[in-house]
């Protein structure tokens, strides 16, 4: 059997994310070049965006048309009459009511961005189920919002919930199709799901949108391996590196695959490497001492 922790033949899972921003946790920042994602983009206009418009752009005519009637010698006295009065009032009542409702929405979703920062802090921490509390609540306030739609299928994925989070991440993919952070996200999914082939293409895609993301390399390096095209797998998690030398799974990941090649000495760099980022890890130490206790294991394919 080819080395791996779980002695599944294949390198551990990847990352839905490492957390979903660079407030809760500006060493592991998912946006691209380690920028924190704007949690509004890929945000869909609903009702309350038509409404308010149509509320405002109706207001501004109807106090319009006491004013074009008058400069058309249509008004039905020498100012403005009765009717265009009352016109000119229901505009202004419109215009106030556009505005409001403008401002109600800009309310609720200054409050999704305080519950998308706030769940983000206990991803973060691996508290998935209580982040996973305010997403929903996010969302609630604002249906059309792609990253928590995001998040919560990240969120699920961690907590196993495969076939739920699949559901979200494809629903913010709906939102928003170049949304890095879903399309990583769901490759984890599937590859968990046993597709490496859905995988991959979803990782190639992730990091064709954001090619800073460290996350969607090391799914895309997963799902290589898993194609037998380790090779491959090892540029995608040199670029996982690249955007975050700090990135600890990938390094272990990394130690695995050279296992699988054959090249042991680098694999121990790999999971040193790891080591220095979680001291004591109890899968890392087990794969070092697999490492230097079974040569020959490297060589064996699973």
């Amino acid at each position: 059997m080819a080395p791996d922790v779980d002695g599944e033949g294949r390198i551990p899972d990847g990352d839905a994310a490492h957390a979903p921003s660079a407030e809760a946790a500006p060493e592991r920042a998912i946006g691209p070049g380690g920028e924190a994602p704007d949690r509004r983009r890929g945000r869909k206009a609903g009702w309350k965006d038509a409404a308010g418009t149509a509320m405002i752009a109706a207001g501004i005519a109807l106090v319009l048309l006491g004013p074009v009637h008058e400069w058309a010698g249509i008004s039905s006295n020498r100012t403005y009459g009765p009717v265009d009065l009352a016109l000119m009032a229901a505009g202004a009542v419109s215009i106030i009511a556009g505005v409001a409702l403008f401002l109600l929405m800009l309310r609720g979703e200054r409050n999704s961005e305080t519950l998308l920062a706030e769940g983000d802090g206990l991803y973060a921490r691996g508290e998935y189920g209580r982040a996973l509390e305010l997403y929903e609540r996010a969302l609630a306030l604002d249906p059309g919002h792609a990253p928590a739609w995001a998040r919560r299928g990240s969120a699920l994925e961690m907590q196993g919930e495969l076939d739920a989070a699949r559901a979200a991440l494809e629903r913010a993919l709906e939102i928003a199709p170049d949304d890095h952070l879903a399309l990583s996200a769901l490759s984890a999914v599937l590859r968990r799901k046993g597709d490496p082939a859905g995988a991959l293409a979803l990782a190639e895609r992730a990091t064709r949108a954001s090619p800073g993301y460290g996350v969607a390399w090391l799914n895309r390096a997963n799902a290589l391996a898993d194609l037998g095209r380790r090779e491959e797998a090892l540029d995608a998690l040199a670029r996982a590196l690249e955007a975050d030398p700090g990135y600890g799974k990938a390094w272990f990941n990394k130690g695995v695959v050279l296992m699988l090649l054959g090249r042991r000495a680098e694999a121990l760099d790999c999971f040193d490497e790891a080591l220095d980022i979680s001291p004591g890890d109890p899968r890392t130490l087990k794969m070092r001492e697999k490492c230097l206790a079974r040569p020959g294991a490297a060589d064996a394919e699973g």
